[in-house]
């Protein structure tokens, strides 16, 4: 069971650790294939629907001339936990994020 959210969105250790292994696990994008070439920062838990996650993929250093930059959208579930969703650099979680979560979690869809 997850712990109560607080009103800013930032996730605790266990679940920062969760929703990193959640987007370095992926087969989306291939991200699992290339998981040593970025690290997962700024996490943010909906306020809104504490089962929604955003973070932000950074190249490490050595890969900066060869990793673009992106974020994602994770979705805990009960009986999965914390899944990735929905990853890319652009419009990400639109069509899988509910419009109230997509504006707390700062993602834009065209």
């Amino acid at each position: 069971m997850r712990p109560a959210r607080s009103r800013h969105g930032k996730p605790d250790a266990d679940e920062a650790v969760s929703i990193t292994k959640a987007f370095k696990t992926t087969k989306l994008a291939g991200l699992n294939k290339i998981a040593c070439q970025f690290d997962v920062k700024g996490i943010r838990v909906s306020t809104v629907n504490p089962s929604y996650a955003r973070g932000n993929f950074v190249p490490k250093p050595t890969y900066r001339d060869r990793f673009q930059a992106g974020y994602g959208v994770a979705k805990y579930r009960r009986s999965t936990g914390w899944k990735a969703i929905s990853v890319g650099s652009a419009d990400v979680g639109c069509g899988e994020v509910p419009k109230t979560v997509r504006k707390d979690l700062k993602l834009t869809c065209h």
